[in-house]
C-alpha cells in the first residue's frame, strides 16, 4: 500500500485520513484485511455462499421442516392452513 500511495499522492492523503480515522475509532482490524469490491463480484460471492450453505445444511433444514409438520400434523393443521 506505501508503494501505491506514492505513485498517487491524492490517494494517500485519502488512506492517511481513513487510518487516522479507524485508530480514532479505536479498531483493532489491520487495515490489510478492509477492502471494498464491486457490486458485480459481492453479488456472485453471495449467490456462492447461499448455494454452500443450503448445500451443508439442507439435511437439518429437512429435518426441522419435518419436525414442524408433524408438530402441525399433531394438532390437526397443516403448513397451507397457516
Amino acid at each position: 500500500m506505501k508503494n501505491i500511495c506514492k505513485k498517487f499522492p491524492v490517494l494517500d492523503k485519502e488512506f492517511q485520513h481513513y487510518r487516522l480515522g479507524i485508530m480514532k475509532a479505536g479498531k483493532n482490524m489491520p487495515l490489510d484485511y478492509i477492502m471494498v469490491l464491486p457490486k458485480v463480484i459481492m453479488k456472485k460471492i453471495l449467490v456462492q455462499t447461499r448455494v454452500k450453505l443450503e448445500k451443508d445444511y439442507k439435511t437439518t433444514i429437512d429435518n426441522e421442516i419435518k419436525a414442524q409438520r408433524a408438530v402441525l400434523n399433531k394438532n390437526g393443521l397443516t403448513m397451507n392452513k397457516l
